[in-house]
């Protein structure tokens, strides 16, 4: 276990627009080659550190297998289906295979948004249970109409929690960076834009 952030100058093994370098032999990896294994789904990620929080600060942790077995064990019953533009100025991602709304998160983080999801639908008729109990009328009324009863009142709830939902898709992609001064997570879209990101950090949601 380590605690704060890495030393200065750590060097990466990614040299923007210009390829990578092998972690074993040091030799230059050029970017067409990455590019091409990336588009024949020949590229993954693996857990490289979990962080949590200490008495005085961030402490950052080596995973176990078990912790990497854990984190790519989830399976998600459900998926964003739609493809990235082929070719746009500010969004890189799918040149490396990620050209898929789907691919852009992982297994995990899709399980989180799509349980979220479903959790929103039982919310809304528990809020409107809940608005009925309180003596709201039971007009049926929707709140695009301005309805004032219990069907608009739970709408209202539902409505609410999916905005957090949406902030939370920001938070929970594998193009987020790591913040290293807040030592968090940040947004997806921090630009209007989608580069491709190396070292994503995945949140807790």
């Amino acid at each position: 276990m380590t605690s704060g952030l890495p030393p200065k100058g750590t060097e990466g093994t990614i040299v923007p627009k210009h390829g990578a370098r092998c972690i074993i032999s040091g030799e230059p990896i050029p970017s067409a080659y990455i590019r091409s294994q990336g588009k024949q789904d020949r590229m993954g990620s693996t857990l490289m550190a979990i962080v949590t929080q200490g008495k005085h600060g961030r402490n950052y942790h080596s995973p176990s297998t078990d912790q990497r077995d854990i984190a790519e064990s989830a399976k998600p019953a459900w998926k964003p289906i739609g493809t990235l533009p082929e070719k746009h100025r500010s969004i890189s991602s799918q040149l490396y295979g990620l050209d898929e709304y789907h691919k852009l998160f992982t297994p995990r983080q899709l399980t989180a948004l799509t349980t979220f999801g479903e959790l929103v639908h039982e919310a809304r008729e528990l809020a409107m249970q809940d608005a009925l109990a309180a003596g709201l009328a039971d007009d049926g009324a929707p709140l695009r109409e301005n309805g004032c009863g219990a069907r608009a009142f739970g709408e209202a709830v539902s409505l609410q929690l999916a905005f957090v939902i949406d902030e939370l898709a920001d938070l929970s992609s594998n193009l987020c960076r790591w913040e290293p001064v807040a030592q968090c997570p940040r947004g997806m879209f921090e630009r209007q834009a989608l580069p491709m990101v190396w070292d994503y950090a995945e949140g807790n949601p």
